[in-house]
């Protein structure tokens, strides 16, 4: 039986505490043990997925901005929120030849991608047990490859295609990322590159009579997505908690949003097989700190740099360095966004806006662009939820005296 987290926040007297630890219990602890008794089944969990139903563009952009409105819409707000990308980031210098239909941004992202060591995967790919290189840059490389597809050769294209088709395939086939770790970020990086060099390459990727494109999509999408990660939901996931933590956890909040959102635009919703990510709303909420917090270092050396945190668990190395706050990074940021807008009528996606907007988050300007980001003003508060938040997958309680 795993230990019980408890969050506690604001001051409390032990008494109080102890008596409010009592009553939560009494309703906890048999739910705790049901959960904890559960087995993932080892059969498959199927769900009807035919990809040949989705709306593919047969021309690109595909990813994120599937039609022409949505990438006219961006466009638009581009033109009063433009940004300098980073020279060394072919996500940044893609998404900007993009919107601004700049060949010479393009062939930046794609010299990026052909040519920089940093976004090859090792040569000794397989026998590695995993790659931190392929959730890393994964996402770049395959975006850079649709977003600026007009301004890839024949050639480059070929040899994108050959590459990242022997890596997702050998990385799709490692026990480490695969079946029975659905809540870790190698498996969810992983999920997200297969998904998206599907889509990416829909039509245009076949191998030797194989259609790769459909291999990949269906393999991301229709096993690790709709058969694995819904199975395991209610074992683990229920209630939004990441298992893996204040840090590596945060993943489940960004990994998935690309393929996840363009799935969505072509006729397949993601976000309403599972409610792992309203609930994951509220998980953020009840994990944060009751006010601006230094880091552990101590106040005289965060005094400048008080920023709202939440409280760590499993592993989670950024917690301690002075001032950084992981709610402000782009992943957390991400999710927000996308939540207070796919859910927006809803409280989860209220409080979405509202955590967005008191921790003045930082999301990524793609995102931002596909949106049309105008970051409304707040119409709910946090002394509207209950004081108490059970998550059944994690087995956590969180309790506060008050908001």
């Amino acid at each position: 039986m795993r230990t019980l987290k408890k969050m506690v926040s604001g001051p409390r007297c032990a008494a109080g505490y102890i008596r409010g630890i009592a009553a939560t219990l009494r309703w906890v602890l048999p739910l705790f043990t049901l959960f904890n008794s559960s087995v993932i089944p080892n059969s498959s969990f199927a769900q009807s997925f035919n990809p040949d139903t989705l709306n593919i563009p047969s021309t690109h952009p595909r990813i994120l901005f599937t039609s022409a409105t949505d990438l006219s819409r961006a466009r638009t707000w581009y033109a009063s929120n433009a940004t300098t990308p980073s020279a060394g980031s072919a996500i940044d210098q893609a998404y900007v030849g993009l919107m601004t239909q700049n060949a010479t941004n393009c062939r930046n992202a794609i010299n990026l991608v052909l040519n920089d060591p940093e976004y090859q995967l090792s040569p000794q790919l397989a026998q590695a047990v995993a790659s931190d290189a392929a959730r890393w840059i994964g996402e770049e490389a395959i975006v850079t490859y649709d977003w600026c597809h007009a301004h890839f050769t024949p050639t480059e294209r070929d040899t994108f295609k050959t590459r990242w088709n022997n890596w997702i395939t050998i990385l799709n086939a490692k026990p480490w990322g695969g079946r029975w770790m659905e809540d870790n970020n190698y498996y969810w990086g992983y999920m997200r590159n297969s998904i998206l060099m599907g889509l990416a390459t829909w039509g245009e990727n076949t191998v030797s009579g194989t259609n790769k494109a459909r291999e990949f999509l269906m393999h991301g999408y229709a096993t690790r997505f709709l058969d694995w990660m819904v199975a395991y939901y209610p074992h683990e996931l229920a209630g939004g908690v990441p298992p893996e933590g204040t840090a590596y956890g945060r993943v489940m909040f960004d990994y998935h949003l690309l393929p996840f959102l363009t799935l969505r635009s072509l006729g397949e919703d993601p976000f309403n097989r599972l409610r792992f990510w309203k609930e994951s709303v509220y998980y953020t909420a009840y994990s944060m700190t009751p006010a601006l917090t230094a880091g552990p270092s101590g106040p005289a050396d965060c005094v400048a740099s008080r920023t709202w945190q939440q409280f760590p668990f499993a592993d989670d190395e950024r917690f301690s360095q002075c001032g950084y706050s992981g709610l402000r990074q782009a992943d957390y940021s991400n999710g927000m966004l996308t939540y207070a807008n796919l859910f927006a009528d809803r409280d989860s996606g209220k409080l979405a806006r509202l955590i967005r907007n008191t921790t003045v988050q930082r999301p990524s300007p793609w995102l931002r662009a596909f949106f049309a980001d105008t970051a409304p003003a707040n119409n709910f508060a946090f002394n509207q939820l209950p004081l108490d938040y059970f998550a059944p997958g994690a087995r956590s309680v969180y309790m506060r005296s008050a908001w």
